[in-house]
C-alpha cells in the first residue's frame, strides 16, 4: 500500500526531470514562495507549542527513566521472536525507536539500531545490517561508550564479510584485533585473526592467510583449546591443498585427526577424517582413504548423523568408481539414494542416480543405466523447480521485510525533519527581528530540503528499475532451466531408438558420449555467460552424437577461425545448439540423398558470427510434412532462444541477433542461419 502511495510522486518526479530548465526554476520559485507564506502563518502556533514544551521540560527527567526501561523491554521482545516472527519483531523495533526519538534517548536509539542490525543479519539482509551497525557505532561514539562501540564494530565486521565487502571487512577486523590486543580480550583476538585469515584467503593472498592461521594455532595450542587447534589445523591444511601441496596439507590434517581421535566428539573426528581423506585421494592412497571413510560411516551411524552419513556413502561410492570398481560402488549409491529420500535432499538424490547410471554403464547394463539417468533428469528438473519456488518466496519475504523497515527508517527521517522545522522556526523569529535580509537563509534552507526530497524520489525510481532488472534475470534463469529438460528428453529419444532396435552396443556407446555431453551442459547451465570454448565443446559432442545416429543421412563440417581466442570470448550457454538440432531433425533427416551440414565460426569486426547451413528439404517442405499436432506446437528450444535473446538484449544493452533464410530461393530448399554475438557484452549486477 505504501508503494502505491509513493507511485504518483515518483511519476511526477520523472516528469519534473523532463521539464525545460527555465520551467524548473519557475516551479521551484513558486513552491518556495508558497512555503515561505505557510511558515509565516504557522509561526504563532509553533511558538505556543515551543513554550508549552519548555513548561513540560521540568518533568521530563522522571519520565525518561521509565521510557528507557520500556525501550529495553521492547528490544528484548524483538530479539526473542526475531527468528519465528521477524515482521512482528520489526514492529517492536519501530515502537522502541519512536520512544527513543520522542524522549531524546540517544542510548536507546543506538541500542535499537544494534538490535535491528542483529535481526537483519539473521534474515540474510546483510547490506541493511551493515547500515544499522554503522548507525549504532555512531550513536555509541557520540555517547563516549567505548565498550559498546567495540561490540558494535565486531558485529559490523561480520556483516561486512557476509555482504561480500572483503576490503572493508578486513579493515574493521584489524580495528577489532587492535582493540582486543590492547584490552587483552583473548577470545576476540582469536576470532579477529581467524576472520582476517579467512578474508585474505578469499582475496587469494594465501601466504598472508597462512601467517594469520599459524598465529591463531600458537594461541590455541598455548591455551589448550583442542577444538580450536583442530579447526585451525584444518584451515591451514585447506590452503596447502589448494596450493597442491598434499604433504604439507596431510601433516596438518594428521594433527587434527590424531587430536580428534582422543576426544569424545564424534562429529569433530568425522570432519577431520573427511579432510584427511581428500588428501589421501589426491595421493591415490585409496585403501587408506577407504578405511577412514568406513570409520566415519561407523561414527555417523552411532551418532545418527544422517546428513554426514549420506555424504560418506557418496564419497565411498565415488572412490570405488575412480578405482573402476562399479559393482562395489552400487550398494553405497543405493544407500545414499534411500537416505537422500528420507532427508528430502533432491540434489544429493539426483547426484546418486547420476553416479548409479555411470556405474551401470561401466558394468554394461544399458537399460538400468538409462532408467537411472531418466530418474536423474526428472530429479534435476524437480530441483530447479524447487529452487525457483524457494527463490521467489525468499524475494517476496525480503521485500516484505524491506517495506516494514522503511517505516523504521521514516522515524529517523521524521526526527531529522522535526529538528530542522524547529530550527527553521527559530531562524524565522530571528529574521523577523533583524529584517528581511535574514529571510534569505530560510529560503536557502528550504531549497536544500526540496532538493533532498527530489534526490530521494530519484533514488526510489532507480530502486524500482533495479527490481525490474532482477525480475528479468530471474526469468532468464527460468528459461535456461527449461532448455535443459527439453534438450535432455530429445537426446534420450535417440538412446531409446537404439534400444528398440536391440542395438545394445550402439546404445552403450551413445549413452557414454551422451553422459559426457550432459555433464558439460549441466555445468554450463549454472552460468549466465560461458567461454566460447565451452560452447564449442558441447556443439562438437552433440554433432558427433547426431552423426552417429543419422550417419547415412548427412555429413558435417565444423570450422572455427584460428584467429579467434575461444577462451576469452563470453556468450550465453546453449544458444547455438537448438539451430543445429533444427537443421538435422527438420531439414536433413527427411532428405532422400545424403545431405551436408556446415557450421562456421568467425569474427566480423566487433561481432562473433556463427553460420549454420544445411542443404536439407527446406523450411516450407518440412512444415508441409509435419503432423497437425506438430504444426500447432512451436519448437520449445527456438521459442526459448527468442525469449532469451530479447531479455539479454534488454538487460545487457547489447544486440544479439539471429537471421534465418532459405539457402536456395528458387526451390526454397536448404536453410541458412546466421547468429551474431557481440564480442563485448556489458555485465549487469543487481
Amino acid at each position: 500500500m505504501e508503494g502505491l502511495c509513493l507511485y504518483p510522486f515518483v511519476c511526477w518526479n520523472a516528469y519534473f526531470y523532463r521539464m525545460e530548465l527555465h520551467s524548473r526554476y519557475l516551479f521551484l520559485f513558486l513552491l518556495l514562495f508558497c512555503t515561505g507564506t505557510w511558515v509565516s502563518a504557522q509561526h504563532k502556533s509553533h511558538k505556543a507549542v515551543e513554550l508549552k514544551k519548555k513548561g513540560e521540560a521540568t518533568n521530563s527527567n522522571s519520565r525518561l527513566s521509565k521510557k528507557a526501561d520500556q525501550v529495553d523491554v521492547l528490544l528484548n521482545r524483538a530479539e526473542q521472536i526475531s527468528a519465528q516472527e521477524p515482521k512482528k519483531a520489526l514492529d517492536y523495533i519501530a515502537e522502541a525507536l519512536a520512544l527513543s526519538i520522542n524522549e531524546n534517548n540517544a542510548r536507546g536509539e543506538a541500542q535499537t539500531y544494534q538490535t535491528l542490525g542483529n535481526i537483519n543479519y539473521e534474515q540474510g539482509l546483510f547490506a541493511k545490517a551493515v547500515e544499522n551497525y554503522r548507525k549504532c557505532m555512531e550513536g555509541f561514539s557520540a555517547l563516549g561508550d567505548a565498550s559498546a562501540r567495540y561490540e558494535a564494530r565486531r558485529k559490523l565486521a561480520a556483516a561486512l564479510e557476509a555482504n561480500g565487502e572483503t576490503a572493508n571487512a578486513l579493515a574493521q577486523w584489524n580495528e577489532v584485533l587492535q582493540e582486543a590486543t590492547t584490552s587483552a580480550r583473548l577470545e576476540d583476538k582469536v576470532q579477529a585473526k581467524t576472520s582476517i585469515g579467512r578474508l585474505y584467503e578469499k582475496q587469494g593472498k594465501e601466504e598472508l592467510a597462512l601467517k594469520s592461521y599459524k598465529e591463531v594455532l600458537k594461541i590455541e595450542e598455548k591455551r589448550g583449546n583442542d577444538k580450536g587447534v583442530i579447526s585451525t589445523n584444518n584451515s591451514i591444511g585447506d590452503i596447502y591443498l589448494q596450493q597442491e601441496k598434499p604433504q604439507q596439507a596431510r601433516a596438518y590434517y594428521d594433527n587434527s585427526q590424531s587430536l580428534a581421535s582422543g576426544m569424545s566428539d564424534d562429529n569433530t573426528l568425522a570432519k577431520s577424517n573427511d579432510m584427511l581423506g581428500k588428501v589421501l585421494r589426491l595421493e591415490k592412497r585409496y585403501d587408506q582413504e577407504l578405511a577412514l571413510r568406513q570409520q566415519s560411516i561407523a561414527i555417523n551411524l552411532k551418532s545418527n548423523n544422517k546428513t554426514a552419513l549420506n555424504d560418506e556413502y557418496l564419497e565411498v561410492a565415488h572412490l570405488y568408481l575412480e578405482q573402476k570398481n562399479a559393482a562395489a560402488a552400487i550398494p553405497y549409491l543405493q544407500k545414499s539414494i534411500t537416505l537422500s529420500g528420507q532427508l528430502d535432499k533432491l540434489d544429493k538424490k539426483s547426484e546418486g542416480y547420476r553416479s548409479l547410471s555411470e556405474a551401470y554403464v561401466a558394468l554394461g547394463k544399458v537399460k538400468d543405466a538409462l532408467k537411472s539417468y531418466q530418474t536423474y533428469v526428472a530429479l534435476v528438473e524437480g530441483v530447479y523447480k524447487k529452487r525457483e519456488t524457494e527463490l521467489a518466496g525468499l524475494l517476496q519475504f525480503k521485500e516484505e521485510l524491506s517495506e516494514r523497515q522503511k517505516k523504521i527508517e521514516s522515524l529517523e527521517k521524521d526526527r531529522q525533519l522535526n529538528a530542522k522545522t524547529i530550527e527553521l522556526l527559530r531562524k524565522d523569529q530571528k529574521l523577523r527581528e533583524e529584517g528581511m535580509q535574514k529571510q534569505l537563509i530560510l529560503i536557502y534552507a528550504l531549497v536544500v530540503g526540496l532538493l533532498l526530497v527530489f534526490v530521494a524520489s530519484y533514488l526510489l525510481y532507480k530502486s524500482a528499475q533495479k527490481r525490474r532488472i532482477a525480475n528479468q534475470l530471474l526469468a532468464l534463469k527460468s528459461l535456461r532451466s527449461q532448455m535443459n529438460p527439453h534438450f535432455i528428453f530429445n537426446a534420450l529419444n535417440s538412446v531409446n531408438s537404439f534400444i528398440s532396435q536391440n542395438d545394445e552396443r550402439s546404445a552403450n556407446k551413445y549413452l557414454s558420449e551422451f553422459s559426457r555431453l550432459m555433464r558439460a551442459v549441466m555445468e554450463n547451465s549454472q552460468h549466465n555467460f560461458i567461454p566460447l570454448s565451452n560452447e564449442l565443446k558441447i556443439l562438437e559432442l552433440y554433432l558427433n552424437l547426431e552423426h552417429f545416429r543419422f550417419k547415412e543421412k548427412f555429413d558435417y563440417t565444423f570450422e572455427v577461425d584460428p584467429a579467434i581466442d575461444i577462451d576469452s570470448i563470453q556468450m550465453p550457454p546453449m544458444l547455438i545448439q537448438p539451430y543445429i538440432e533444427n537443421a538435422v531433425w527438420h531439414g536433413l533427416r527427411y532428405k532422400e540423398e545424403k545431405g551436408l551440414l556446415t557450421v562456421k565460426v568467425k569474427k566480423d569486426t566487433d561481432d562473433l558470427v556463427v553460420c549454420i547451413e544445411d542443404n536439407g528439404i527446406g523450411r516450407k517442405k518440412s512444415q508441409a510434412i509435419k503432423t497437425s499436432n506438430q504444426k500447432e506446437n512451436v519448437s520449445t528450444g527456438l521459442l526459448n532462444i527468442e525469449n532469451r535473446l530479447r531479455i539479454i538484449n534488454e538487460i545487457h544493452r547489447t544486440k544479439l541477433s539471429v537471421s534465418i533464410t532459405d539457402l536456395h530461393t528458387t526451390d526454397e530448399s536448404g536453410t541458412k542461419v546466421i547468429i551474431r554475438i557481440p564480442l563485448h557484452i556489458h555485465e549487469v549486477t543487481v
